[in-house]
């Protein structure tokens, strides 16, 4: 059960005790230390820096059940989203998460109502689903992922072994992440599923948010998590990784279908006015 949250207001303490930091642009000449501002910013991340949108507490208190959203239970009939909706609706969900995590092994597909309805009936097939797939939806997505791995990741699984049994070891592991897409360290696996798990809040929050309280996202997770669950679905997973357009080469790679989400009209779940979705947008 999702639990409520309330924001609590916070006095601030009195100005002469407030420590605030000195960000400013180094002047010409002035070393850079770590509290200048940059005077450029060259990454690969989508995301660089926020402004935070000021809310006054009754606009905070209208948004809060964004923070414990529970999963819609039917779509209604209604329209498909317009092209500026669907692209802030994909854009919002991967910018938001990215901002949480830099990992870049995902990928998505987005199907229109009479794929969707394909999608429905898979989805009605999976054992071990959080819960039963809704009709009626107006599109679905489907996010394709594949193991986490990095130079690092890749050099700590053939170093630190002993002398004479890394002999059999090192090339078992070598055959297991070729052939089995094994993760190059086991631990580390959770990090899959911890990206997957905040991708998935991220696009809930993201299609009610680009159709200003109009769309629900019901999203699935628990049938591809599982290695046992994967291959008790593994044909209906398989046609589902079909219309996500996964080729055998990409499935060669280690690519596999990672979640689903099923997007509808439903009964708004919060009443916020537009122009403050599109301010949160």
């Amino acid at each position: 059960m999702q639990v409520p949250v309330r924001f609590v207001p916070i006095q601030l303490p009195p100005a002469d005790q407030l420590t605030k930091r000195s960000a400013r642009l180094p002047a010409e000449g002035e070393r850079a230390n770590r509290y200048s501002l940059p005077r450029e910013l060259q990454s690969a991340s989508p995301v660089g820096y926020r402004t935070r949108m000021p809310m006054d507490a009754g606009e905070a208190a209208a948004l809060a059940p964004l923070f414990s959203l529970a999963p819609p239970t039917a779509f209604l009939p209604g329209s498909p989203p317009t092209e500026v909706e669907l692209f802030e609706e994909l854009s919002l969900g991967v910018l938001t998460s990215r901002q949480s995590t830099n990992f870049r092994g995902f990928r998505q597909t987005t199907l229109g109502p009479e794929d969707s309805q394909r999608a429905h009936d898979l989805l009605a097939q999976l054992e071990g689903r959080e819960q039963a797939p809704l009709p009626g939806a107006t599109h679905t997505h489907l996010v394709l992922g594949r193991p986490y791995r990095t130079p690092f990741t890749m050099l700590m699984t053939f170093v630190g072994h002993k002398p004479f049994s890394s002999l059999f070891t090192v090339p078992m592991r070598a055959w297991a992440k070729r052939f089995r897409h094994a993760s190059d360290i086991p631990s580390i696996q959770l990090l899959t599923h911890l990206h997957v798990g905040i991708l998935a809040e991220a696009m809930e929050r993201a299609a009610l948010i680009a159709s200003a309280g109009k769309r629900q996202a019901l999203v699935f997770m628990a049938p591809f998590a599982d290695p046992e669950t994967r291959v008790a679905n593994g044909a209906a997973i398989q046609e589902l990784e079909a219309l996500a357009g996964l080729s055998r080469k990409e499935r060669g790679q280690g690519w596999s279908l990672q979640l689903v989400s099923q997007v509808g009209p439903c009964t708004p779940p919060i009443p916020a006015a537009p122009e403050l979705w599109r301010r949160l947008g």
